[in-house]
């Protein structure tokens, strides 16, 4: 499935396969997305959902607590991809 992740200063492109969780295909495809798993700081890969649908197998991770579901965010480590998406993330985002 494709995922655009539209940044604070340009927009990516890549493949994300269905079981295949967001975060780990934007670091696959060398795209450089926001993320300090494993390090105490548990949210920093929210993004907001702008177009398609995602399946979360782990909904009360501990990052959840920072998110406002509400207006489509989500953890991109956690989620994986239903459909074609388009995603927004905050940060600026480089190619790796």
């Amino acid at each position: 499935m494709k995922v655009q992740v539209n940044a604070r200063n340009r927009a990516y492109q890549f493949d994300c396969a269905p079981e295949e969780k967001i975060l780990f295909a934007g670091l696959r495809n060398a795209v450089d997305l926001p993320y300090e798993c494993g390090s105490g700081t548990c949210g920093t890969c929210k993004a907001k959902l702008i177009e398609g649908e995602i399946h979360d197998p782990w909904p009360q991770a501990p990052g959840t607590r920072y998110l406002k579901p509400a207006q489509g965010e989500f953890l991109m480590c956690q989620c994986q991809p239903k459909s074609d998406l388009a995603i927004e993330v905050a940060n600026f985002v480089y190619s790796a």
